[in-house]
């Protein structure tokens, strides 16, 4: 029995389609001795004597003309189907703005996300790679070697994601598998238009043929494909700040509960994470805006109250000295413009406001100050944990 039909998703973070080899037959290599006797003794093919023909008399010997034997004209045929399968290859990973990979043969990188595949192009996150399989070959798109296990197991390595991407693994996760599949159908698309026969596995010995439905554009498709991509990979390589400065509210739950995993059990007055978490509090007693890190006493930066927001931020209750400053209509602009700023010792940071926090920890917001006595510290409530409040955004 043989070896069957190759196919993989990698752990499920990418996903494989069949190239057809090159199928040349007894008739195919006659044809090409004839060929290369004819052009030795410049005559027509059809005037070639050979043996097996069964003429009378002389009979062209194909060793007197440098023809190769079957076996070496079988691995040269072969050999050059696996070059343009390559350059095809490289050629759409070159029109999707992937990095190519310039070493061939017993030098070429081996693919990240598996080493039985060599590695052809690749963004930030996805690569596409070839192995042979049998008498044909296999195109594979999956992580670079640094995403692979991240995408297998986004939430086992949540910090890491996090930390490298400044997005949750949710969204990263989704991002990641849109890119890989979207990458994959441009390849399958631009080597069938290259005169490539695509297949995918059916059963583990039969196979099917992609075949585009009648009315369907492939450039058009294509086309789209290269924008999507282009999105996707952008989204995926921005940097942490910009990440940070982009997330949407539940976004900035998921990656301020992450990070709050992280920093459990560790000493309380350090922040051990590569991204700081920001909560802004407006004291009126300072006429400033302070922000705090919620693993550490006193706040890391005071910042001037603007006066297009004094009006708002004089209207709530700060019995205690300190008030939430809530994330609505009148304040948007301003988290806007802080998320973009980097944090207090320059790293990227998280600003997320009290209730945002309580909600991805499920308790109460507590910041801490020193107490005016200077024994201790006095802790501060800011929200209760319930979720958003209304009007907050």
């Amino acid at each position: 029995m043989g070896v069957g039909v190759y196919e993989s998703d990698f752990n499920g973070t990418g996903g494989t389609f069949l190239i057809d080899g090159p199928l040349g037959d007894k008739d195919d290599y006659d044809r090409y001795v004839r060929d290369r006797i004819a052009d030795e003794k410049g005559c027509r093919p059809e005037d070639v004597r050979l043996e097996e023909d069964g003429h009378d008399g002389p009979v062209d010997d194909p060793g007197d003309h440098g023809v190769a034997s079957y076996e070496d004209w079988s691995q040269e045929q072969y050999d050059d189907f696996n070059l343009e399968l390559v350059e095809a290859v490289e050629r759409a990973g070159r029109e999707l703005g992937f990095g190519v990979n310039q070493r061939r043969g017993f030098r070429a990188e081996r693919a990240g996300f598996d080493s039985e595949f060599v590695g052809v192009a690749s963004c930030g996150a996805v690569e596409v790679g070839w192995r042979s399989w049998q008498h044909d070959f296999v195109v594979g798109v999956g992580p670079v070697r640094q995403w692979r296990e991240w995408m297998a197991s986004p939430d086992s390595y949540a910090e890491d994601v996090v930390e490298a991407t400044g997005r949750s693994p949710a969204k990263v996760a989704a991002a990641y598998a849109d890119l890989a599949a979207k990458v994959q159908e441009y390849v399958r698309l631009r080597l069938m238009a290259d005169g490539f026969e695509c297949r995918y596995r059916t059963s583990g010995y039969t196979t099917g043929r992609y075949e585009h439905p009648e009315g369907f554009d492939a450039e058009a498709r294509a086309e789209a494909l290269k924008g999507e991509v282009a999105a996707l990979a952008a989204y995926l390589e921005a940097s942490p700040e910009q990440a940070l400065a982009q997330a949407d509210r539940e976004e900035r739950v998921a990656l301020a509960r992450t990070l709050r995993e992280r920093n459990d059990g560790c000493h309380f007055g350090r922040d051990h994470n590569e991204i700081g978490t920001e909560i802004p509090v407006y004291a009126p007693g300072r006429d400033a805006i302070l922000l705090f890190n919620p693993y550490v006493a006193n706040p890391r930066a005071s910042l001037p109250v603007p006066d297009a927001l004094r009006p708002f931020l004089r209207g709530l209750d700060a019995a205690d000295g300190l008030a939430a400053v809530p994330r609505t209509e009148e304040t948007e602009a301003w988290f806007a413009e802080q998320a973009a700023r980097p944090g207090f010792r320059g790293e990227p940071r998280l600003l997320v406001s009290a209730d945002e926090y309580a909600e991805a920890v499920g308790e109460e917001c507590v910041v801490t100050v020193d107490a005016e006595d200077g024994q201790g510290f006095d802790e501060h409530v800011l929200a209760d944990g319930g979720g958003p409040a209304p009007g907050v955004r």
